[in-house]
């Protein structure tokens, strides 16, 4: 019973470890300047960015999810946001 938990707790871990030790071979160099919070906004909403992580938009699935989001947000406008806009103009003028 030990040996079954003991290596259920090895597997486990080392599915952990496995993004972190991506990340760190991933990860800015001291020579590299580290992305602004603005920058990794808008590289996780698919909106272009530059800087350090501008390379990574280069990705197919990167650029697959960019399209996901401007699609997504393209269709909030037309369901919601204009609907608004329309009922706000001819309700709530300035």
């Amino acid at each position: 019973m030990r040996c079954r938990v003991l290596a259920a707790l090895v597997l486990t871990s080392a599915s952990y470890a496995s993004p972190a030790r991506t990340f760190a071979q991933n990860a800015p160099t001291a020579s590299q300047a580290a992305a602004t919070l603005d920058e990794t906004a808008r590289f996780l909403t698919g909106m272009p960015v530059t800087g350090a992580l501008e390379p990574l938009t280069h990705d197919p699935a990167w650029q697959e999810h960019a399209q996901a989001m401007n699609e997504a947000w393209t269709k909030k406008e037309h369901q919601q946001i204009w609907p608004i806009r329309q009922w706000m103009q001819a309700n709530a003028p300035q």
